[in-house]
């Protein structure tokens, strides 16, 4: 009988263990070792296979007696790491005392154009308009942008042009500069914002190059790949103008990057996302590529499925972090952002940073949390022609409607081990979900890359503990 009662006791205390501390640690097995993570301090302890095998299969359920029997492992030295680990588990990260800057808007998005000169396959904006007229943005419209935003903020970080195909308004571009520019000399910004402009690559013209070396404006160039795979998804001699272009931003020291959308087809045509950071290393030398997977419903002939993105991504992060071997790749930015969080030690608070670090104007003067939600009434906060600006109601109903979906809302979330590296974007959320930002996408992506990052810092430290 006390047997039996010491026995159910011992369940309970294993139970109520493993409640405790399963949202806090997470183990990864690795070819050669074991990986303990602890999310609230942001560590990780290197441990044998053996003993990896038996605290995953120890959290989730097994007794401890069939945990030591199993794989042979001294109780008294289980025990003793069970307790490392709850000791572990309770450490926390130091308070950041880095004061941030008040009132300042880090990404201000500017639509110059809702005209495009494309027809990409799976473009979510229909052709750039956004269901909406196609046009340019005119000077008035611009004016009173940079106006009611100098007026709303102390600072704007990068002010960002896009489109539709933004070069189809490059004058816009250049008077928004010096709009920008007149209002930093007058103090009514702290300093020039950063430019920046996201474009299909496809015009190449003297006009062009002379604005942006001007005001020192760097591009993000939309290429999904190898001609083959790109020219089928975006139309035909598109690649050979982006080659053409970026010889002549080379020629003239402008600074540009790569936006590359991935896309089943790519996947039937035999592409991975490690194949397209080989490509871009070695066709243009890049360091660093975006590379998202495509936002589409459910079942479109384009999209991929959890699974399928779970497994690119963690490829690619994985050979990302290989670079010290193997330098033929360039780095994917996923992989980049996950190491800022474990470097710096500063989990990523806000899963997407629309409404709250980035907003978006577009050729109408309508406000929008991002350019995702262009052109969806039920998503526009106001008009730079409203005497006031934003719309308080409005602003109100989509910031409340967007916070409420934030991570550190979700019970889910909270309990999840990845959560320091959890970032998505809600506006393919929105996509995806047929209009719903209750369910995020791209939790098992997220959870793989990050358990590959995980393991591939447990194989650096391996091998420098080999060298020394």
């Amino acid at each position: 009988m006390l047997n039996l009662i010491k026995s159910k006791f011992e369940q309970a205390e294993s139970y109520l263990f493993r409640w405790k501390l399963a949202p806090l640690v997470h183990f990864v097995e690795s070819r050669e070792s074991g990986i303990i993570f602890f999310k609230n301090s942001l560590k990780i302890v290197e441990t044998s296979l053996p003993v990896i095998s038996a605290l995953k299969d120890f959290f989730a359920g097994y007794t401890k007696k069939e945990c030591f029997q199993k794989y042979n492992i001294d109780p008294t030295e289980f025990n003793q790491l069970l307790s490392d680990i709850y000791n572990r588990s309770k450490e926390k990260l130091p308070v950041d005392k880095t004061e941030e800057r008040e009132n300042v808007l880090e990404r201000l998005v500017i639509h110059v154009s809702n005209k495009c000169n494309l027809h990409c396959e799976y473009c979510y904006a229909e052709g750039g308009s956004y269901k909406q007229e196609a046009k340019l943005l005119d000077l008035n419209t611009l004016k009173l942008i940079i106006s009611k935003f100098c007026d709303s903020f102390d600072g704007i970080s990068n002010v960002q042009f896009f489109g539709g195909e933004p070069l189809l308004n490059i004058p816009m571009i250049d008077q928004a500069c010096l709009l920008f520019k007149e209002k930093a000399e007058a103090c009514e910004i702290e300093s020039i914002p950063e430019f920046s402009v996201v474009t299909n690559g496809t015009i190449a013209n003297k006009e062009m190059i002379n604005i942006f070396k001007k005001h020192n404006i760097k591009m993000t160039i939309s290429l999904d790949g190898p001609e083959d795979i790109n020219d089928s998804l975006r139309g035909k001699t598109t690649f050979k103008k982006i080659k053409k272009l970026t010889r002549m931003l080379k020629n003239n020291h402008i600074q540009y990057g790569f936006e590359s959308t991935y896309t089943k087809k790519h996947l039937e045509a035999g592409y991975t996302i490690k194949d397209l950071l080989h490509f871009f290393k070695l066709e243009f030398d890049q360091e660093e590529v975006h590379i998202p997977v495509v936002s589409l419903p459910d079942g479109h002939a384009l999209a991929l499925t959890p699974d399928e993105e779970k497994e690119l991504n963690a490829e690619a992060v994985s050979c990302s972090l290989n670079l010290h071997q193997d330098c033929s790749y360039s780095c994917i930015s996923h992989a980049s952002r996950i190491l800022k969080v474990y470097t710096e030690k500063q989990p990523i608070e806000l899963y997407c940073t629309a409404g709250f670090a980035t907003l978006t104007v577009d050729v109408f003067g309508d406000l929008y949390p991002c350019f995702m939600f262009s052109g969806i009434p039920d998503y526009k906060m106001g008009n730079v022609n409203d005497s006031i600006f934003p719309n308080p109601k409005k602003a109100k109903n989509v910031m409340e409607g967007i916070f409420s979906n934030a991570k550190h809302k979700d019970r889910k979330c909270l309990n999840c081990w990845a959560y320091p590296f959890c970032f998505g974007c809600i506006g393919g959320d929105y996509i995806r979900n047929d209009g719903n930002l209750n369910t995020k996408t791209n939790c098992k992506s997220i959870q793989a890359m990050a358990e590959q990052f995980l393991i591939g810092v447990g194989n650096f430290q391996s091998l420098k503990e080999k060298q020394n």
